[in-house]
């Protein structure tokens, strides 16, 4: 059956050990024997000639080496190394927005970090002078008589207990 053949010749293309693979196209063209007297390839019928070019002398052995890519497999072809072009552009691309967005991260981080020491530098000088403020002071803190407190919960702040 041409389906066993072609997907022998798939599984042993798979697994040569020179590296070199066959297109699909090629272990069809092989796995069908080729063009037949009518000059059709089995499987394709007249529609043969969209994947293989035909020979001027209108007759061809089973060998894939008689015939051309056709205009649709030349079609394919380019169109497929245009497409994984396009994706290794992408993906560059991506590689680069990356970076772009590592580095934007990183002067975020340095940036936040240096903001911070600020602060904390402007945080301990307020510091420093608010100590310094409080070791000048010479007058000690005059004791409190209990017998001045009103009796309020204010604390000595004036206002009389509502009754």
């Amino acid at each position: 059956m041409l389906q066993d053949k072609f997907e022998q010749l798939q599984h042993e293309s798979q697994s040569s050990e020179d590296g070199s693979q066959s297109s699909a196209n090629d272990m069809f063209y092989d796995a069908s024997g080729g063009r037949t007297k009518k000059g059709r390839v089995r499987g394709l019928g007249k529609g043969a000639e969209l994947y293989y070019a035909t020979q001027n002398s209108g007759r061809t052995t089973g060998s894939t080496s008689q015939f051309s890519p056709s205009i649709l497999s030349q079609v394919e072809q380019r169109f497929e190394a245009e497409l994984e072009a396009e994706r290794a552009d992408r993906k560059a691309e991506r590689a680069e927005m990356q970076a772009e967005f590592d580095a934007r991260i990183q002067a975020e981080r340095a940036e936040r970090a240096e903001t911070e020491r600020r602060y904390k530098a402007y945080m301990d000088q307020l510091m420093e002078q608010f100590n310094q403020m409080q070791q000048c002071s010479n007058v000690p803190p005059r004791p409190r008589d209990p017998r001045d407190d009103d009796g309020s919960s204010g604390a000595g702040l004036g206002f009389g207990t509502v009754f």
